[in-house]
């Protein structure tokens, strides 16, 4: 299983809704952290969901953007969602996740779930440091309507043998890694290695999922800063079963001047590429989004690149779960 994280700006949510005819076929689980105070687009996101296969988790105490410190009242809002009709019978699973940070503590976990009325939750642990109380916490859970379903671990903040502690409560564990170092984009080089994570979760690392933060990556932010070069990131996966990540840049780099002539100084690099070496890049919709563009001569904003390039990376990986 995949579970791409994406945190719940316009772009991301609009992706993962593009998406959704992908996701509902198959073993993807996205994990949303909502952080802009308008939900709305949150909404959308779990009202176009047509069959309940999968489901989605929503992380109920995010650590960063406006819900960061009005938790209660996002599942408030998250509660009277869960309870709409019509909609209750086609929404998919919610699961709520839960964020266990170093500042996290057995009372304020057991807060959290008690609001959560009877959503099965998952558990994301990143630095927590009361192992044995969380799975004794776990094990209570799990005789109630507030089962666990998942416990997802990031990769550079839970050691292995922390992570391993959890292998006898039989719950699918899942290993998340940010693979994607956020720079200015003028300093990309053209390519660079990304993860070999969908290749080795369960085989060497044990894992029943991974996920990844896409190429975005983990660090937050609230706005992105002028694009003084514009950057198209879209990943590979080699005959190797390694994964890479290819960064087309524009030309111009001296002023944030002219994003459009930047940005097809950008696709246009990308179109060569994938015509002179039609066999690396997978032929997902997002990337037959970008030859559009570049046909019709049209620059759609940096914001929809981004989310193509999203979409582009997650039908990747789902070509190779589907293939594997």
């Amino acid at each position: 299983m995949y579970f791409p994280y994406l945190r719940g700006k316009q772009y991301e949510l609009i992706a993962l809704r593009e998406l959704t005819p992908i996701l509902i076929q198959n073993n993807i689980i996205p994990i949303i952290e909502p952080v802009k105070a308008n939900i709305n687009g949150l909404v959308k996101a779990i009202e176009n969901y047509k069959e309940p296969q999968n489901g989605l988790i929503i992380i109920i105490n995010p650590s960063v953007g406006d819900w960061s410190n009005q938790h209660t009242k996002l599942i408030e809002n998250l509660n009277s969602i869960s309870r709409r009709q019509p909609l209750t019978s086609t929404l998919p699973p919610i699961y709520y996740g839960i964020l266990l940070n170093e500042i996290m503590d057995i009372p304020n976990i057991t807060e959290l779930v008690k609001n959560s009325q009877d959503h099965r939750i998952a558990f994301l642990h990143n630095g927590f440091k009361y192992k044995d109380e969380i799975i004794d916490l776990i094990s209570e859970l799990n005789d109630t309507t507030n089962e666990v379903k998942f416990n997802i671990f990031f990769d550079d903040k839970q050691r292995t043998l922390y992570r391993k502690s959890f292998a006898k409560l039989e719950i699918a564990r899942v290993i998340i890694k940010n693979s994607f170092t956020v720079q200015k984009n003028a300093l990309y080089p053209i390519e660079e290695f990304f993860s070999e994570l969908h290749a080795v979760y369960s085989s060497e690392l044990g894992m029943n999922g991974f996920g990844d933060f896409q190429i975005v990556g983990d660090q937050y932010s609230e706005k992105g800063g002028p694009a003084y070069a514009v950057a198209i990131h879209l990943t590979y996966i080699s005959e190797d079963e390694e994964m890479f990540v290819m960064h087309f840049k524009s030309n111009d780099n001296s002023t944030s001047r002219d994003p459009g002539g930047k940005f097809f100084q950008a696709l246009e690099k990308l179109i060569d590429f994938d015509l002179s070496n039609p066999s690396i890049l997978y032929q997902s919709t997002g990337l037959n989004e970008f030859k559009k563009l570049h046909r019709e001569k049209h620059f759609p904003g940096l914001g929809v690149v981004k989310k193509l390039s999203i979409i582009h990376h997650i039908e990747l990986i789902n070509n190779y779960l589907q293939e594997s």
